[in-house]
C-alpha cells in the first residue's frame, strides 16, 4: 500500500520535502495521516543537514480535510479512531481526547525549529487549511482555493462561514492570510527560490526569529485549534458524515482501490473467467447440444441458430476483456497498463511503465533515461534488425494495449448485429462481412506497424 505521507530532501540535503500523497481521496486525512506528518518534521529536525521544510499535497490538489467516510465506516465497525457509533450516543469528551492528538501532530510544524513554508495548489479546505496554516510561510497558487478563516478578520471570517465560499490564492495573499500567491506553473520554482534563501540563514538565528514571533501568535493558535478540534468531531459523528459510509459511492470507491491491488486485480480477473467458463459449459449443455440435433440447426437465420451465436460472441467478448481468456500475458499487460496510467504518484507509474516497456522492448524503446544513458536492448542495439535509436512514441504503446480491448467491442457489436438478422438478414450478413475483414486487416497490420 502507497505511504499517505512521503518524506524526501534536495540533492544538497538542505531542504526537505513533506508529501501529503492520498491523490485519488484529495489527500484527505486518515487517522494515520496526521502521525506520519509529526514523525516527517520531526526526521527533518533530526536531520543537521535540513535547514527548511517544505510541505506538499500530490495530484489535484494540497488537502481536502478530513476523509468523512473512513471515519464513518470505522465507526460502522466499532473502530473510533476519533469517531463513534452515534447510534450509542456521541461523548464529546472521548472523542476530544482522540482528536486533540491530531491537532498537535499538526502543531509539529508550527513548533518546529526550523521554518516550514506550506506549497498549495488546487484547494485547501477544514482540517487541510489548518495543515497548510500551522506552517510559517504559505505560497499558493494565484487559482488555488483555501477555507481558513482566522487570520482575515472577523467580518470577513463570517462572510466566509455565512455563504461557504472559499477564497482564491490572490484574494488570500491581498487580505494578508498567506504570503504570496503566483500562477500554479510557477508554483514550485516559487517555493523552491524560497527555501533556497531560507536555507542560506544560520539555523539558530532562524530559531529564535520564530520563537519570537510564535509567542506573539501562540495563544491565538491554541483556541482556534481546541474549538476546531471540537467542532470536528460533531461534523464527522453528525448524521450527515455518518451517511457518507452507507452510500453506493463509498463502496464502488472502495471496490476501485482494492482492484489497484495485485490481489484484487488477480481476484476479478479469475472471477470473471469462472463465469465465462460457467457460461460457456451452459451454453453447450442447455442451447448448443440440442440444436445440434434439432432440424432448425442449419437454418441460419432460425431463432435458435441466432441465439447460440449472439451467446457465443458474449462469452467471447467476455474472454477478451480478460486478457484473451486465459492467456497471462494479456493479463499482465492489461495490468501493468492500469497501473502505470492509474498508479499513485509519478515514481510509483514511472516504475510500471518501465516495466511494461521492458516487455515489448523488441520494438518499442523509450529514450535515453535519467542518467542520459540510452535504455536499449542488445536487440534493439544490433545492427542487423536496423533498428533506430529514435524513440518509440508513447502512443503507440496505448494502441497495442487498447487494440485488444478493441476487439472486446467488435465482439459485442457482432453478437449485437447477429440477433437482428431476423429482420434483415441480407443487409446484416453484408455488415457482418465487412465488418470481419476490417478487422482481420487491422490485425493483419498491427505487426508491420509496431516495427515502423
Amino acid at each position: 500500500m502507497t505511504d499517505s505521507v512521503l518524506y524526501e530532501t534536495s540533492q544538497d540535503g538542505r531542504v526537505a520535502y513533506i508529501t501529503l500523497n492520498r491523490p485519488k481521496r484529495f489527500n484527505a486525512i486518515d487517522s494515520s495521516m496526521p502521525q506520519k506528518i509529526r514523525n516527517a518534521v520531526r526526521r527533518a529536525n533530526a536531520d543537521p543537514m535540513v535547514r527548511c521544510i517544505v510541505l506538499r499535497g500530490a495530484g489535484p490538489g494540497f488537502c481536502g480535510g478530513y476523509d468523512l467516510e473512513i471515519f464513518a465506516e470505522h465507526a460502522a465497525r466499532g473502530q473510533t479512531d476519533g469517531s463513534q457509533d452515534i447510534s450509542k450516543g456521541y461523548d464529546p469528551l472521548r472523542d476530544y481526547s482522540t482528536m486533540r492528538e491530531n491537532t498537535a501532530c499538526f502543531a509539529e510544524l508550527f513548533y518546529s525549529a526550523k521554518p516550514t513554508i506550506a506549497q498549495i495548489h488546487g484547494a485547501s479546505v477544514a482540517g487541510g487549511s489548518d495543515i497548510a496554516l500551522c506552517c510559517d510561510l504559505v505560497v499558493m497558487a494565484e487559482d488555488a482555493r483555501i477555507g481558513w478563516v482566522v487570520r482575515i478578520g472577523g467580518e470577513k471570517a463570517k462572510r466566509m462561514l455565512f455563504t461557504r465560499d472559499l477564497i482564491s490564492g490572490k484574494e488570500a495573499a491581498d487580505m494578508g492570510l498567506i504570503l504570496k500567491a503566483v500562477p500554479e506553473s510557477q508554483l514550485e520554482k516559487a517555493v523552491q527560490l524560497l527555501a533556497d534563501r531560507i536555507k542560506d540563514v544560520p539555523a539558530n538565528q532562524n530559531w529564535m526569529h520564530k520563537q519570537v514571533i510564535n509567542g506573539f501568535v501562540e495563544g491565538q493558535l491554541q483556541n482556534a485549534q481546541k474549538l476546531a478540534t471540537v467542532f470536528d468531531g460533531i461534523t464527522r459523528n453528525s448524521p450527515e458524515g455518518a451517511e457518507a459510509s452507507s452510500s453506493w459511492t463509498t463502496t464502488a470507491r472502495s471496490f476501485g482501490r482494492w482492484v489497484l491491488t495485485p490481489l484484487g486485480f488477480a481476484i476479478t480477473v479469475y472471477g470473471l473467467n469462472v463465469i465465462a467458463w460457467g457460461g460457456m459449459l451452459f451454453l453447450l449443455l442447455c442451447n448448443a447440444a440440442p440444436a445440434m440435433c434439432h432440424p432448425s440447426c442449419n437454418d441460419l437465420y432460425s431463432s435458435r441458430r441466432i441465439w447460440i451465436e449472439v451467446d457465443s460472441q458474449i462469452l467471447n467478448a467476455l474472454f477478451c476483456v480478460t486478457g484473451f481468456g486465459l492467456a497471462p500475458w494479456r493479463i499482465r499487460d492489461l495490468y501493468l497498463w492500469y497501473r502505470w496510467r492509474l498508479g499513485l504518484g509519478a515514481g510509483t507509474r514511472r516504475k510500471w511503465f518501465d516495466r511494461l516497456a521492458a516487455i515489448h522492448a523488441n520494438w518499442f524503446y523509450q529514450g535515453p533515461g535519467p542518467n542520459g544513458n540510452a535504455l536499449l536492448t542488445t536487440t534493439q542495439y544490433n545492427p542487423s534488425k536496423g533498428r533506430s535509436p529514435t524513440p518509440t512514441p508513447r502512443w503507440k504503446l496505448h494502441v497495442v494495449i487498447w487494440g485488444n480491448i478493441l476487439n472486446t467491442v467488435f465482439q459485442i457489436c457482432l453478437a449485437a448485429s447477429r440477433r437482428d438478422q431476423e429482420t434483415t438478414p441480407q443487409k446484416q450478413d453484408k455488415s457482418s462481412a465487412r465488418a470481419k475483414s476490417t478487422f482481420v486487416r487491422a490485425g493483419t497490420l498491427t505487426g508491420r506497424w509496431k516495427a515502423v
